[in-house]
């Protein structure tokens, strides 16, 4: 990534507790992007901003379960609202399933659809007016 591009554009990436949404969190500041930083996990959220070190004041750490699509709205309402615009959206979040079928509850399988992907529709929707 070229170090200019990103400067003082907002980039919003979720599933950025842990993994590759982690990662991406520590690049885009180190290009100096304002970055939103979600994830259901609050404390790995706050660890990951941490870890930005003296540009931490550049993550915004917004907690949200993105399988709560009613929540979804008002989430990136704010975010306009505080940042002026989402220039980028990285949908990373979603819940991975690690069971038989057979041995899953409907509710289970309900929510890792909901996450990954009715939010992928939903959250690009509102972010961008589209």
């Amino acid at each position: 990534m070229k170090k200019g591009i990103f400067k003082g554009k907002v980039v919003w990436i979720t599933g950025a507790s842990s993994g590759i949404g982690e990662s991406l969190v520590q690049e885009f500041v180190k290009r100096e992007a304002i970055v939103i930083a979600s994830s259901n996990d609050l404390p790995g959220l706050e660890r990951v901003k941490a870890s930005c070190g003296n540009k931490s004041a550049m993550v915004h750490c917004v907690p949200f379960d993105l399988a709560e699509t009613s929540e979804i709205d008002n989430v990136v309402e704010l975010q306009i609202k505080a940042l002026g615009k989402i220039d980028f959206l990285l949908n990373l979040g979603g819940i991975s399933q690690r069971a038989r079928i057979d041995e899953t509850l409907f509710g289970s399988i309900e929510k890792s659809l909901r996450s990954t992907i009715l939010e992928r529709l939903h959250l690009p929707k509102q972010s961008f007016h589209i």
